[in-house]
């Protein structure tokens, strides 16, 4: 019984220490998969893609746009496929729109190929960054 305690003593605090780390890359990990399955979706379905970053940046969706193209900006999907919420005190921003056209490259609202940067950030800061470029490539750093 001792012996357990001690082990507990020693491992708890640890534990705290490997948590936030681990949830910073599941959250950088989860936030580059749905892009890409977002990417995905409008090429397999051959929509402008919408992913959009709630006002808080607490969560995100992603949605297909379908002719005729919505006017209004940002624009808004006519369906959504699916929408994440980040764990508490993580958040999502993009300094523009996220829209893919039909070949999964990122544009403005207008069409026109546009680079949209993404970063995630908690309670310490900012943790990662990247940078989605018109060609569609996307990689998404750690910054701590």
């Amino acid at each position: 019984m001792t012996l357990a305690a001690v082990v507990g003593a020693i491992a708890v605090p640890q534990f705290t220490g490997l948590n936030e780390p681990l949830q910073r890359l599941n959250v950088r990990a989860g936030l580059l998969q749905d892009l890409k399955r977002a990417q995905a979706e409008t090429i397999t379905i051959g929509c402008r893609g919408i992913f959009t970053i709630s006002a808080g940046g607490n969560s995100y969706s992603f949605g297909c746009d379908y002719l005729p193209y919505d006017t209004n900006y940002p624009p808004q999907s006519d369906v959504t496929s699916f929408q994440r919420t980040l764990p508490s005190g993580v958040s999502v921003t993009a300094n523009a729109e996220v829209i893919f056209n039909s070949r999964g490259q990122s544009v403005d609202a207008n069409d026109i190929l546009s680079n949209v940067t993404i970063s995630l950030s908690d309670g310490s800061g900012m943790f990662a960054t990247g940078t989605l470029l018109g060609t569609g490539l996307f990689e998404l750093n750690a910054t701590s």
